[in-house]
């Protein structure tokens, strides 16, 4: 089994660890379309961007980026916490070519445990956001990574709107704002992704396909047909 080069975590990992635990944290969410799935178990890591662009490998040079200025930069992994961004997926999904129906979004579910890898960091909102990069700042730290869940989180959006978003009855696993996001530094083995999701069984069988016709083997059980995830 490939596993991950880069162990190293944080010095206060048990503080981070407990946190996890009370507010039931299970799992990481990345999303990505179908086209990267087979390239990512095939090399056995999701790799973040800058480490895919420089690639030899063609196929991992070439990978379908949902995001083609990457404001937040491209040396990490990104991804939420236990819900996915639908405020992004929406929005990368009607850049999809209307005539290209094989092509769809997949979600891979991740261990928890890259929250306390060393070089993970926190933002409140989504990391592109100016003012959230240059005044309320996005780092590592387990003071950061607490704000994550505060009653209200105050920023100004890329037109100088001052937004403010005010925990409605949330789960305690689930961050303020949907758009909350936990970079990822470190490679992401793929024996640390617990779950595929896709949309529908129709997406669930080409995805199966395609991975058994590249000839890459992988735990059945590992794929599941979730519209919810989705919506």
């Amino acid at each position: 089994m490939i596993e991950s080069i880069d162990v190293e975590e944080k010095d206060d990992k048990q503080r981070f660890m407990n946190e996890i635990t009370r507010r039931g944290i299970s799992k990481l969410l990345h999303f990505t379309t179908n086209i990267n799935v087979p390239y990512i178990f095939d090399e056995g890591f999701i790799k973040p961007r800058s480490t895919l662009e420089t690639s030899t490998d063609v196929n991992l040079s070439n990978s379908d980026f949902l995001d083609k200025y990457r404001l937040d930069g491209k040396d990490h992994t990104n991804c939420s916490i236990e819900r996915i961004n639908q405020k992004m997926m929406k929005f990368k999904r009607n850049n999809f070519s209307q005539n290209d129906f094989t092509k769809f979004f997949c979600v891979l579910a991740i261990s928890p445990k890259y929250i306390y890898r060393k070089s993970t960091i926190f933002s409140i909102t989504n990391a592109a956001n100016n003012y959230n990069r240059n005044t309320i700042g996005i780092d590592g730290s387990f003071e950061k990574f607490i704000s994550l869940f505060d009653l209200e989180i105050s920023y100004r959006d890329s037109s100088g709107h001052f937004i403010k978003i005010t925990r409605d009855k949330e789960p305690d696993n689930i961050p303020t704002d949907i758009q909350a996001e936990v970079l990822i530094h470190d490679n992401i083995s793929v024996n640390d992704i617990i779950q595929i999701y896709v949309e529908t069984e129709e997406n669930l069988r080409m995805l199966k396909s395609v991975m058994k016709v590249s000839g890459i083997r992988v735990d059945p059980n590992l794929f599941k047909c979730n519209p919810d995830i989705f919506q």
